[in-house]
């Protein structure tokens, strides 16, 4: 027997209302209080992250300003000293 959706809007049980907020029981004001300090240490860490990439790339500019370049930013191959040769 295969289960079918309901067809009626009713809700499922006589005198149960329906709405947007779930009822998170007495400990809603935990619970709301918890998503809140959690939105705002992730807006905050997000914040923070921001604010050092802007240092850090106006520090990359001053010093690349100043000529000091990065390794990785080399003209040339990786040049690798010549081994001894055992006798």
């Amino acid at each position: 027997m295969r289960c079918r959706g309901r067809k009626s809007s009713m809700p499922r049980w006589p005198g149960h209302k329906t709405s947007a907020m779930p009822d998170l029981g007495p400990h809603a004001s935990f619970i709301l209080a918890a998503y809140g300090v959690t939105f705002a240490a992730l807006a905050g860490l997000a914040l923070a992250i921001a604010a050092d990439d802007r240092k850090q790339r106006r520090l990359l500019a001053d010093l690349e300003r100043k000529g000091i370049r990065r390794r990785s930013a080399g003209a040339g191959k990786l040049v690798r000293p010549k081994r001894k040769r055992r006798s």
